[in-house]
């Protein structure tokens, strides 16, 4: 179970449901500070992209997810994952771009990230020189890239 508490309503209804756990078996529970997580709002952002880009240069959005994760997200984690960079090495280095492209629906790379990685990843995608103004709906931009304003 999570909670967040803000109020005194919302304290007084964790107590209630914390009263209906089965104690036969020994609980921890641990309070700490809320701290929204950002990668959601990064993983929203990034799927937004996705589409915008599939509707805009007409291929699918598997495609572009997979152009992207490519072309931005994997360099990122070679550089600061040894064992992702061994993987790159061994598995996939050798083969022929459309291997690459299409191994990217099933290689996990940007579910890896950090919510540093995931930032800088989202900051290379709207430098990218495409030819394309990517938008930046304030309410997805300005959460995921941890922008206060």
């Amino acid at each position: 179970m999570n909670f967040v508490i803000t109020t005194a309503a919302d304290l007084t209804r964790v107590i209630a449901q914390l009263g209906q756990i089965d104690l036969t078996k020994q609980k921890a529970i641990t309070v700490k500070d809320y701290s929204p997580n950002r990668r959601l709002s990064q993983n929203r952002l990034a799927f937004f992209l996705f589409d915008w880009l599939a509707k805009e240069t007409g291929n699918g959005k598997d495609y572009e997810r997979n152009r992207i994760k490519l072309a931005y997200a994997v360099p990122i984690l070679r550089r600061d994952s040894e064992e992702f960079d061994d993987f790159w090495l061994s598995v996939m280095e050798r083969r022929e771009y459309i291997d690459r492209l299409n191994a990217m629906e099933w290689i996990q790379v940007s579910s890896l990230f950090s919510v540093k990685q995931f930032t800088e990843f989202l900051e290379d995608l709207y430098q990218e020189d495409n030819g394309y103004v990517l938008p930046k709906p304030e309410d997805l931009y300005y959460d995921a890239l941890g922008i206060k304003q």
